[in-house]
């Protein structure tokens, strides 16, 4: 938990977006903490802050595309790479 608490302080978006993003690895456990849902809000939040800063949108919108992206599932965001010939 000290280790998440510092990429959110750290104000690199990319260790935000980590934090968001492995929270998703933990949704099946129920027993979640009050502590690990703040850190959750916290990161998503700041993310959501940067997104709708680079695409002129409100932060509101900007959590929802982040959580629907999330949603969709790993890489769902990133395009694919055309595959080399050997």
């Amino acid at each position: 938990m000290k280790r998440r608490l510092a990429k959110i302080n750290s104000g690199d978006i990319v260790a935000i977006a980590e934090v968001v993003r492995d929270r998703l690895r933990f949704d099946t456990q129920p027993d979640e903490s009050y502590s690990e849902r703040q850190l959750y809000e916290a990161a998503l939040d700041r993310l959501s802050r940067e997104v709708a800063a680079v695409q002129r949108i409100t932060e509101t919108e900007a959590g929802k595309e982040i959580e629907a992206a999330l949603a969709k599932g790993p890489r769902a965001a990133v395009p694919s790479r055309p595959r080399m010939r050997p």
